[in-house]
C-alpha cells in the first residue's frame, strides 16, 4: 500500500467521533484530518469511484475473482464486448471475465455488484470497472450510506490490499479526478490507525 501524489489507501477509524475535525502529525507537517462520511453520504447526483491501480494481470483476475465470489449471483443481462466474436457476452457464462479483459480478448466492462458480503456486513451498492491492469469501484452517495456499510467498503479494500500490498487507492470523483489531497492524507492515515489499532 502506497501513497503518491494524490493516491492512498482509503480506511475509516470508527473510534473517532462522528463528524469530527482534528490535525496530525505527518512527517513534521500537522494535516487536517476530514470526517470521510461525507463522501459517501453527501448525494450530488454523480457515482464517485475507488480506483486500484498499479496492479498486475494476475492481481486483476484475483481480486474480480474475489468480489464475484463474495457477492450474489450475477445478472445475465451483464455483458461484455468479446473481441474474437465481436459480440456482447454474458459475463456470467465465464469464470473470470477479468481473465479475458487482461488477456486482450475482451474490453473493459462494469457491473454492479450485489451484496458484497465480508465480515458479516452486506455492501448493497457498489459496482465494479474491470481493466487489464486496475480495477474501479464505483457507489452511488446518499443516506443510506450507513457506519456498518462505509466499514464494509474499509474492510473490502484491506482485503484487496492483501491480494495486492503493491496498489494504489485513490478516492475519486465520477471522471477519476481523485478527491483533494486533504482527504487522501486522512484516508490513509485513518486506514493505517484502524489497521495497527
Amino acid at each position: 500500500m502506497r501513497l503518491r501524489n494524490y493516491r492512498g489507501s482509503t480506511g475509516v477509524n470508527w473510534r473517532l467521533p462522528s463528524c469530527s475535525q482534528m490535525s496530525v502529525n505527518t512527517n513534521g507537517k500537522v494535516m487536517d484530518l476530514f470526517n470521510i462520511e461525507n463522501i459517501f453520504i453527501h448525494d450530488d447526483g454523480s457515482l464517485p469511484c475507488i480506483t486500484i491501480n498499479n496492479l498486475s494481470k494476475s492481481q486483476v483476475i484475483k481480486i474480480y475473482a474475489w468480489l464475484r465470489k463474495s457477492s450474489s449471483k450475477l445478472s445475465s443481462n451483464a455483458t461484455y464486448w468479446n473481441n474474437e466474436k465481436k459480440q456482447d457476452t454474458s459475463i456470467a457464462i465465464e469464470t473470470n471475465a477479468a481473465e479475458l479483459v487482461v488477456n486482450g480478448d475482451a474490453d473493459s466492462f462494469s457491473h454492479s455488484i450485489d451484496k458484497l458480503e465480508i465480515n458479516d456486513i452486506k455492501i448493497e451498492d457498489l459496482g465494479v470497472f474491470v481493466y487489464p491492469e486496475s480495477l474501479e469501484l464505483f457507489y452511488r452517495q446518499g443516506s443510506h450510506w450507513n457506519k456498518e456499510q462505509i466499514d464494509g467498503v474499509i474492510s473490502a479494500l484491506k482485503k484487496i490490499i492483501s491480494f495486492a500490498p503493491n496498489a494504489i487507492i485513490t478516492a475519486c470523483e465520477e471522471n477519476g479526478t481523485p478527491l483533494e489531497l486533504k482527504y487522501q492524507h486522512t484516508l490513509t492515515k485513518l486506514l493505517e490507525e484502524d489497521s495497527t489499532g
